[in-house]
């Protein structure tokens, strides 16, 4: 049988509107609970996180006290480093009295020296490589002006000493050139010193009593704050007191014993 169906469509409209409007209530309902539940557990990690930080502030105020001591703190060490290590580099050339006392400790019976000279000499010529052969920068004397007092006088001494070593120069004589090699290489393995050799070797006198008369020369090693230096642990143990000793000049059995200062000779 065919169902007719004589009503408007717009009754057909209205009455399946009016069975989805409880729909669009609930979803309207469930919405507003969804916004309601995120809005109160933002709000609760929004306390959480402000109850945090109002503990946390303190700290961080404390911190960057902290830290600004810190940087005050690092600044003045900085200065005092400077300043300790301009007092150790004006301090650092060896006393002369050490090195003549550790050049005689071993001096052996039959060798006498009769002039010893301390003197600073430039070192050998190295040929310059990689940055070294470039140009300084127009701009270093700027640069130098900002660096502080002591560091600025540092520099300036390095510039200065740090070209040169100290050398020992002495001649004498000898009755046995085995004996003074010997003594010479006695001179090498002092810790004071870099090297020691001769510089010439001549043969005087008779075959009977025939000396030997000779030149040496020792490279001293460099003091603290010196390019090449040791440590201080090194330095203190290669420093140990020795008695002074005494120079017999040439002049027989009954030679004069003197002191070995008077025959120092040599700059500062």
């Amino acid at each position: 049988m065919l169902d007719i169906d004589f009503l408007p469509s717009e009754y057909h409209q209205r009455r399946t509107q009016r069975h989805a409007k409880p729909w669009r209530h609930v979803v309207v309902v469930a919405t507003l609970l969804v916004v309601a539940g995120l809005a109160s557990a933002q709000r609760s990690q929004r306390n959480r996180v402000q109850s945090e930080l109002a503990a946390v502030t303190p700290l961080y105020e404390k911190l960057l006290a902290d830290q600004k001591h810190l940087g005050e703190l690092k600044a003045r060490l900085g200065g005092l480093r400077h300043d300790a290590a301009l007092l150790t580099y004006l301090r650092h050339p060896w006393p002369k009295t050490r090195l003549l006392a550790t050049l005689l400790d071993p001096l052996p019976e039959g060798v006498r020296l009769e002039q010893c000279a301390v003197a600073r000499e430039a070192l050998p010529a190295q040929p310059p490589t990689g940055d070294d052969a470039r140009p300084r920068a127009s701009s270093e004397p700027k640069e130098a002006s900002k660096l502080a007092g002591a560091e600025r006088d540092l520099n300036r001494l390095r510039e200065e000493y740090d070209k040169t070593q100290t050398v020992i120069r002495f001649h004498g004589s000898a009755d046995d050139a085995e004996v003074l090699h010997a003594y010479i290489a006695q001179l090498t393995r002092k810790p004071l010193f870099i090297r020691a050799e001769l510089e010439s070797l001549e043969t005087v006198g008779s075959s009977e009593k025939a000396r030997v008369r000779f030149r040496g020369v020792v490279v001293v090693r460099p003091c603290y704050g010196q390019p090449g230096s040791r440590t201080l642990a090194e330095a203190a143990a290669a420093s140990a007191p020795t008695e002074r000793p005494t120079l017999a000049m040439s002049g027989g059995a009954g030679a004069e014993q003197r002191e070995v200062l008077p025959i120092l000779q040599g700059a500062n």
